[in-house]
């Protein structure tokens, strides 16, 4: 079994989840961590999405962005408070993953690569 963790960092979201799954019929296995986090095996996303879905769809019509690189999303979550635009955060596996609202993905875009370049600024030497 591979498992797969969700958690909203938004504690109403979060909530929302966990009832939700609660409410499902046929429920995919899981269990919460003493922390709100979901656990579920790889074999239940689509069953899980059907709980997470909806609950994205309440914030704005969406998408994900996340990097592997902890640097460039503590950066990029700051970039993105100071812009003033809404977000969500989400933990995949751990890993942050931005909710984001589909209607601004240009400026998002921009965001991403100031924030990347004031990460790893290009040497020009």
């Amino acid at each position: 079994m591979t498992f797969h963790s969700h958690k909203f960092e938004d504690a109403d979201l979060q909530r929302r989840l966990i009832l939700g799954l609660k409410e499902l019929t046929s429920a995919p296995d899981y269990t919460v961590e003493d922390d709100g986090t979901v656990f579920f095996d790889r074999s239940d996303y689509a069953g899980m999405n059907k709980v997470i879905h909806p609950i994205r769809r309440s914030c704005f019509r969406w998408y994900l962005r996340w990097s592997e690189d902890p640097i460039w999303s503590a950066a990029f979550w700051e970039a993105m408070k100071q812009s003033g635009t809404p977000f969500q955060i989400e933990y995949h596996n751990r890993r942050i993953a931005f909710l984001l609202p589909k209607d601004l993905e240009e400026l998002h875009e921009e965001i991403s690569y100031r924030t990347a370049i004031e990460c790893y600024p290009i040497d020009e030497d």
